[in-house]
């Protein structure tokens, strides 16, 4: 997919010709990789609008599971990046989830279904329907509709998982 203008639209488009931008990268160096591809830019009239690299592994053998290390010596990091109009974050979080099962099926030698399409362009019509008709089913179940209101209110409460995981510095400095 890319991205053409039509007089004054914007418009999503096929490729004129399918394209990957994979690259195995000779730097080991997370940080600069993340911030080379922060700055990258996409080819939005051509496509593709994502990237993958994969970076060596700066110390083979080594593992961020170390229970891992002897089943998979192999260590590699992948970093993903798609240009932000073909994606959000909970779109991120499903193209990963994807990624991952398709992993786990070729770890256990199951077929691999390439036949599946995770997404589609929607025009909103559809999207808004749903949401409309999952609406009105909550407002005639009321209790239901209160537990959702309060699981809402208890979640906001919650310290959130990624605080918690990567506590901000105390310092500013860090």
């Amino acid at each position: 997919m890319c991205f053409r203008r039509r007089e004054e639209t914007l418009w999503a488009c096929d490729m004129n010709r399918e394209e990957l931008d994979f690259q195995v990268t000779d730097t080991q160096e997370l940080v600069q990789a993340v911030e080379t591809l922060m700055q990258y830019h996409f080819p939005t009239t051509e496509g593709p609008l994502w990237c993958a690299r994969l970076l060596p592994a700066s110390d083979p053998g080594c593992s961020f599971r170390q229970e891992l290390s002897a089943t998979f010596p192999y260590t590699r990091t992948l970093l993903l990046a798609n240009h932000h109009g073909i994606a959000d974050g909970t779109s991120n979080m499903y193209i990963v989830n994807a990624f991952l099962n398709v992993l786990d099926d070729m770890l256990s030698d199951k077929a691999v279904d390439d036949a599946v399409q995770l997404g589609r362009i929607d025009a909103g019509e559809e999207t808004n329907d749903i949401i409309t008709t999952r609406m009105m089913e909550l407002m005639e179940d009321e209790d239901q509709y209160q537990q959702l209101r309060e699981n809402m209110k208890k979640s906001k409460q919650d310290e959130k998982l990624i605080p918690r995981a990567y506590p901000m510095a105390k310092d500013p400095a860090f």
